[in-house]
């Protein structure tokens, strides 16, 4: 019996124990193989990892950039403050760059990856070894409402970590960056 859900497994074993005759049973894949399933659980943490290990690194390299945004522009940033304009609005220009920045890696990022992503689903370019696995190409599925979460929760998480590197601006003093020289 084939099922489009793990979820359904075991709900549908007791169904098909009830309706065969006593003599008969039934195993789920489940009991079966519960080596292949361990591993799919040790996949899906290691995903979570990664993911999380590629925002930390993402938020990092967005605190940098920001910080030689802001210590190009210190003249700048005087400027703006000896004619009046206050701190929130200078770090409101630097925030705007910097989801700028995000989108755009996003944009590319995603376009990257569901082309590589629709490649192997279609040509099945990344083979696998069949005695080892029991299947020949690295299966993959496109889950677009996965993708759009990834891609909210780096924005609000890169987004809230943009705030940091501004701060740096309340602290520029104006007749000292006016002074300031490259």
């Amino acid at each position: 019996v084939f099922l489009n859900s793990i979820e359904q497994i075991e709900n549908t074993r007791a169904e098909l124990e009830n309706d065969l005759p006593q003599d008969l049973t039934t195993k789920s894949i489940v009991n079966l193989v519960p080596q292949f399933f361990e591993w799919f659980q040790l996949l899906d943490r290691n995903i979570l990892l990664v993911i999380f290990l590629i925002m930390v690194v993402a938020a990092f390299n967005m605190i940098s950039v920001l910080l030689i945004m802001i210590m190009e522009r210190i003249p700048m940033i005087g400027l703006l403050k000896a004619l009046g304009m206050p701190n929130k609005k200078i770090r409101q220009v630097f925030i705007t760059n910097g989801f700028l920045i995000i989108i755009k890696g996003l944009i590319w990022g995603n376009v990257i990856g569901v082309t590589i992503i629709f490649i192997q689903k279609f040509y099945k370019l990344i083979p696998l070894d069949p005695e080892s696995y029991y299947i020949d190409y690295v299966p993959v599925i496109i889950d677009f409402n996965s993708i759009a979460l990834v891609n909210i929760i780096v924005v609000i998480i890169v987004g809230i970590t943009l705030l940091i590197p501004t701060l740096f601006i309340t602290k520029i003093n104006t007749v000292n960056a006016l002074k300031y020289k490259d």
